[in-house]
């Protein structure tokens, strides 16, 4: 369901250590209008998705995700860790 999606944009900045504000200049809107759309203030029109993920170097999927995803990026050594269920 889409009201269980949320934009992964700011994750995406972390991982490569980028700013709001490179990423503003790299798209060509403000970084008043990127920070918006990075805090889920406003929703980004689809052509300015695809322009954030050729700024990012992702593919546009990899700005959206689950609500209840499983991977995550450690913040310290920026290796990808997948939660698993234990096992009984």
């Amino acid at each position: 369901k889409l009201k269980n999606m949320y934009l992964r944009i700011k994750d995406v900045l972390k991982e490569q250590n980028a700013t709001a504000k490179e990423l503003a200049e790299r798209v060509g809107i403000s970084r008043e209008n990127i920070t918006n759309i990075i805090n889920e203030k406003s929703k980004p029109a689809f052509d300015t998705l695809v322009k954030i993920s050729e700024a990012l170097n992702v593919p546009l999927s990899e700005l959206f995700s689950d609500s209840q995803k499983t991977t995550f990026v450690c913040p310290n050594c920026g290796a990808k860790l997948e939660l698993k269920r234990k096992e009984d």
